[in-house]
């Protein structure tokens, strides 16, 4: 329990710092800050479906 508490935290942070990136990811894709929110609300989920199954 303990374990996949700590991995909860990490994957926070981990989703937690990608909006600070956001604006050089949309500069640098030249895409859409639309499309840059919905990949990382997607990873996100992602994430932690697999670490819910992982543990």
């Amino acid at each position: 329990m303990i374990g996949l508490f700590l991995t909860q935290v990490l994957m926070s942070f981990n989703v937690a710092a990608l909006p600070v990136s956001m604006g050089g990811m949309v500069e640098d894709f030249d895409v859409p800050s639309t499309t840059v929110s919905t990949a990382i609300v997607t990873y996100g989920l992602v994430v932690a479906a697999l670490v819910m199954v992982g543990a």
